[in-house]
Formats: structure tokens, C-alpha cells, sequence
């Protein structure tokens, strides 16, 4: 490395691992129809002076990269980012990096961690979707996705902002989100938000107004500020004292304990 893809439609491998030099790039990939298969191998950057370790240009669509290591690609934006549609990502371990990943529209990332990198973890733009990966300790929103996105069965811990971060009219189906700064956040409208378990957080939930949210309510003291159905995820126990359980601040609110108590302490 550094190496260009150039030939369109072609298959490329790792037969082992590869360091850059300083300012370098790892692989850049300039056509279409590119597979890249880093067979178990490590692509890693020289730290603050490095470059990005894949990148996709414009003209680089319908590619996909899979089965390996990113790690200390920190002297710029992202370990991995790729500005062409239709980019998938599957079985990477992107670490340690200025920022994990940046995909553009129609993308998906399956099986994927994403940790300890400065800035965000995994960010997919419009029509992405993010499934079960998991993204830990980065130093911005864990999972981070734009309009129309789906993220489904994914694990964020431990991140600066929030554990899972969405747009418009998406989907959040499945997730955990735990210890993060903002569990999960929605910041437009019309996205259906069920079945996550969100515990943990400075700050479980932040929804701007018009989402449907469904709610498995993981602990106590919590505040409904949003119309929503909420159901128990078990029995819940409060131990600060002089606080409320469930503080309803909005119309249209649902609350099912579900055959499940409140205690107070």
C-alpha cells in the first residue's frame, strides 16, 4: 500500500498485512463493481500523520469490503469512507481511527464493530442500513444514520454523543444501547422506534416530535416526553428517593406494565 483499484468489476485480496507510511493512504478504489477481501488481515495507518485507510471516490459505486481489520487510520476523516452509492461492509473491525466509517446513500454494514475511534463510529446517508454490529467507546454517536435508514439488532455502548443516532423516516428495531451520552435519538420525523432496550445512558432518549415510538422501558426514574406506547421490560425498581417512577409530560402516552411492578423505594 498505498494501491489503487482501477480495473471495474474485479476481485481483490490481502495475502497479508499492511502498513502505511506517513500522509498514505491504504487502498483507494476508483471504479465499479470492486470487491475487496482483506481475508483476515489488518490494514493499519501510522497514527497522527496517517491517511485513510480505504477509500471509495465518486465514481466508485457498488462495491463491497469485507473480512478484516482498519486500525490507527487517525490523521484524517475515517478509516473507511466512501462517497459512491450501493457500498456494502461486512465482518470489519474498524479501531482506533480519526473516525470508523462513512458510507454514502443506499449503503449497508452487516457484522461489523467499530471502537475507540475519535469521532463516530459507523454513519451511513440516505436509504442505509446498519444490522447487527456493534459500536463501543467511539468519541461520537456510536451508529449514526440519515434519512430512511434502517438500523436493526445493533449494540452501542459507551459512546460520547449517542448510542444510536437517526434522521427522518427511519427504522430502530431490536438494539441495545447502553452507557452511551444519548441512548438513542431521533432528530426528524417519521421514524418507528421498537423493541430496543436503553438503559444506562446520561440521557435514555431524546425524540423530536412525530415519531411512532414503541418503548421497552428498561429502568427507572423515566420521563415520557413524546406521545408513545411503553410497555415493562420487567419488574423496575427506584432507588432514588423523592423522585417519581414515570413522569408522563405529553398527550397520547400508553404505559402497559405488562403484569410487572413499580417499586419505589
Amino acid at each position: 500500500i498505498p494501491y489503487t483499484c482501477t480495473v471495474a468489476g474485479a476481485s481483490y485480496h490481502l495475502a497479508t498485512n499492511h502498513t502505511a507510511s506517513a500522509g498514505q493512504n491504504g487502498i483507494i478504489i476508483a471504479t465499479n463493481f470492486v470487491s475487496v477481501d482483506l481475508m483476515g488481515f489488518a490494514l493499519t495507518g501510522s497514527g497522527a500523520t496517517a491517511g485513510q485507510g480505504i477509500v471509495g471516490t465518486t465514481d466508485a459505486h457498488n462495491i463491497r469490503i469485507a473480512n478484516g481489520s482498519i486500525v490507527d487510520w487517525n490523521g484524517s476523516d475515517y478509516g473507511i469512507e466512501c462517497s459512491g452509492d450501493y457500498v456494502e461492509l461486512a465482518g470489519l473491525r474498524v479501531l482506533r481511527n480519526e473516525g470508523g466509517v462513512m458510507l454514502n446513500d443506499y449503503s449497508r454494514i452487516t457484522d461489523c464493530t467499530s471502537a475507540y475511534n475519535v469521532g463516530g463510529g459507523l454513519v451511513v446517508r440516505h436509504y442505509g442500513v446498519i444490522e447487527n454490529c456493534d459500536a463501543v467507546s467511539n468519541g461520537w454517536h456510536g451508529i449514526s444514520a440519515w434519512d430512511n435508514a434502517l438500523v436493526r439488532n445493533c449494540r452501542s455502548r459507551q459512546n460520547a454523543s449517542a448510542g444510536i443516532s437517526v434522521a427522518n423516516d427511519g427504522q430502530v428495531l431490536g438494539n441495545t444501547s447502553m452507557e452511551n451520552g444519548i441512548g438513542l435519538q431521533v432528530s426528524g420525523s417519521g421514524t418507528v422506534v421498537a423493541d430496543n432496550t436503553v438503559k444506562g445512558n446520561a440521557e435514555n432518549y431524546d425524540f423530536a416530535a412525530g415519531n411512532q415510538l414503541n418503548l421497552l422501558l428498561c429502568e427507572i426514574p423515566e420521563g415520557l416526553d413524546w406521545p408513545c406506547s411503553v410497555k415493562l421490560a420487567g419488574t423496575l425498581t427506584c432507588t432514588n428517593t423523592s423522585t417519581n417512577g414515570i413522569t408522563v409530560a405529553a398527550d397520547n402516552v400508553t404505559i402497559d406494565l405488562g403484569g410487572h411492578a413499580l417499586i419505589g423505594p
